[in-house]
């Protein structure tokens, strides 16, 4: 591994244990504890036993499988200082974009964005899924 990647990767590891901190000290929105009953809901009444965890950002949400910011299709560096002099690089997805690219591996059961803003320029997209049946 080059020097410069496993920099960056060091002070990423740093940065999210320190806001895994802050993050795991506040308290959940009322939308997000809904989407997550919602999902339990779905997988208890299915009698599901594993899961694919994507989007999950600290691990709060793992159990609770996929969300993620976007609303446009943007790239950008983001700095957060008071954590960390190194800037993060964060894609985001259309709401299309982000189905299209979905639809091609899962089945989309419920894809819903909420404009939570919080000083951010995109919505929170939540998504929920099942992995598309096997063709025999």
């Amino acid at each position: 591994m080059k020097t410069t990647e496993c920099s960056i990767k060091e002070n990423l590891r740093k940065y999210y244990n320190q806001e895994a901190e802050y993050r795991n000290a506040s308290t959940k929105q009322e939308w997000k504890l809904a989407e997550r009953q919602a999902f339990l809901n779905l997988a208890k009444a299915e009698g599901k036993q594993t899961l694919l965890e994507l989007g999950a950002g600290t691990g709060d949400d793992s159990l609770f499988f996929m969300g993620v910011y976007g609303g446009e299709n943007t790239e950008s560096e983001y700095v957060k200082t008071e954590l960390s002099q190194h800037p993060r690089f964060f894609s985001y997805f259309s709401k299309d974009a982000l189905q299209e690219v979905l639809a091609m591996q899962f089945e989309i059961i419920s894809f819903k964005q909420y404009d939570v803003q919080r000083g951010r320029s995109h919505e929170f997209q939540s998504v929920l899924m099942r992995k598309k049946a096997m063709a025999k």
